[in-house]
């Protein structure tokens, strides 16, 4: 197996140092933005609309289904396309569900139903872009250069998750939701304008006939599950995803029941995480720990979001609300981080796109879970005893990881 340490030897110098990638990532900063301004859009509408827990948990987790389902067959796509023309597609159909969505607001006919229907929409479109993206950003570098790509990623992603919330709740707040909808459905132009600037290293070319796309899943399911660290890393994915995930998909209700504080204050709660989602990223880029000592301390990352997610509903006002999920964004995130760089490392170009697609499916799938059932908790016995069964949830996880043998816990063959 790859060696999966930033210090093998390997090239070392910033993603940024590559034109073709340090053109994407400008246009990646803005598009993603745009996403966490429709996503707070939705969000809000759900809950605006229906004053629903389960509701506003259906939506969210409707936005991230498809991926539990599509996305292997995306990712076996992804390893058989040229990219360069499928992504530009799949970019332009998120920019006509945010407009689809604008032009209802706009018009006062965007309903429940209405948002269900495009929330599993864009949910699909999802599935499509992320083993896509995951496959592309990979091969727009050397190997060497891997993680500062991943990493610069996801500093542009929580960046802007603390940028995309701030703004959308003003916009919501000051101009309604159709102006926060059609303002993150433009976000997405420059990155697709920029496609054609954009260079991927090439892949093999399989000689003779080309096997079926389900030959294909299969062995690139046979690939994935071969590698010593995919069932514990998918198995951490799951957790953090249930969990750590779910509750950021759940903040509207926070937000709106708990804390009765409206857009602006889900936009700052959402902000906060994002805060501590980037200094997760910065102190990743500085740790320097092999398998079964980064294995460990996810173990515990995880603990911490358990207990964070347990006592969330309990909090009494903004500040430790916010504090709590700054604490969330920085635990989810270096779980969520770490998990894909290690599986990113230790696969090989010719698999990525079906390998990630396995990865986004826990990532994506996990939290809409965990939104659903944070959801159906909250509407039976409330929000506070809801998020407290979550977190316990977690723990219990948690601890059946630990009883898994030493050798598949820590990604060792022996």
């Amino acid at each position: 197996m790859a060696n999966t340490g930033a210090n093998t030897g390997q090239e070392r110098r910033s993603a940024l140092s590559v034109p073709g990638f340090r053109r994407y990532y400008f246009g990646f900063w803005i598009a993603i933005t745009g996403f966490w301004i429709l996503k707070i859009a939705i969000g809000w509408s759900a809950w605006d609309l229906s004053r629903s827990p389960w509701l506003t948990g259906l939506v969210a987790a409707l936005a991230l289904l498809p991926t539990m389902v599509l996305s292997p067959i995306f990712g076996v796509y992804a390893d058989r396309i040229r990219l360069k023309i499928g992504m530009p597609v799949v970019i332009a159909g998120q920019v006509a569900i945010g407009l689809a969505l604008a032009l209802l607001a706009a018009v006062d006919q965007l309903t429940i139903p209405a948002l269900i229907a495009f929330s599993t929409l864009w949910g699909i479109f999802s599935a499509a872009y992320q083993p896509m993206r995951l496959s592309m950003t990979a091969r727009m570098v050397s190997r060497g250069q891997f993680t500062s790509a991943l990493g610069l990623t996801s500093v542009a992603f929580n960046t802007a998750r603390i940028l995309g919330p701030a703004v959308g709740g003003v916009i919501i707040a000051g101009w309604g939701v159709a102006a926060a909808f059609l303002i993150g459905a433009l976000g997405y132009l420059p990155l697709l304008l920029l496609f054609r600037t954009i260079t991927l290293r090439e892949r093999k070319r399989p000689s003779g006939a080309r096997p079926s796309v389900l030959q294909e899943l299969g062995e690139g399911a046979r690939y994935a599950f071969a590698l010593p660290l995919a069932v514990p890393v998918l198995l951490m994915t799951a957790v953090n995803g249930f969990v750590g995930r779910g509750f950021f998909e759940i903040l509207p209700v926070i937000a709106g029941r708990v804390l009765e504080a409206g857009a602006t204050g889900l936009a700052a709660l959402t902000s906060a995480g994002g805060g501590g989602a980037i200094v997760a990223g910065l102190t990743i880029s500085r740790l320097v720990l092999d398998e079964g000592r980064l294995m460990r301390v996810l173990l515990g990352i995880l603990v911490l979001t358990s207990v964070v997610v347990g006592v969330a509903g309990y909090v009494p006002s903004m500040v430790p609300a916010c504090a709590l999920a700054a604490i969330a964004g920085f635990t989810a995130s270096f779980a969520g981080i770490t998990t894909q760089i290690l599986m990113q490392l230790a696969t090989d170009d010719d698999h990525r796109g079906r390998v990630m697609s396995f990865w986004t499916v826990v990532s994506f799938g996990a939290p809409s879970l965990g939104a659903l059932a944070i959801g159906a908790l909250g509407d039976a016995f409330g929000v506070a005893p809801g998020l407290a069964a979550t977190g316990i949830a977690g723990l219990v996880a948690v601890a059946l990881v630990t009883t898994l043998p030493r050798g598949r816990r820590f990604g060792k063959t022996s």
